[in-house]
């Protein structure tokens, strides 16, 4: 989704009536993911946060 600068409150009412029509009502097991993180992102690549910030 893309939206208009400094008006996140439209994005986010969007997405809300986006759970609404699909009927999610909760939230993604969090504690699920954590426990599998190192499994779930074996193979992706994260930028060096190092080569962009040289403080």
């Amino acid at each position: 989704m893309i939206g208009r600068i400094y008006d996140e409150s439209t994005l986010l009412a969007l997405a809300h009536a986006c759970e609404r029509a699909i009927g999610l009502t909760q939230r993604p097991p969090l504690d699920q993911f954590l426990a599998q993180k190192d499994e779930i992102l074996v193979d992706e690549e994260f930028p060096d946060e190092n080569k962009y910030y040289t403080d």
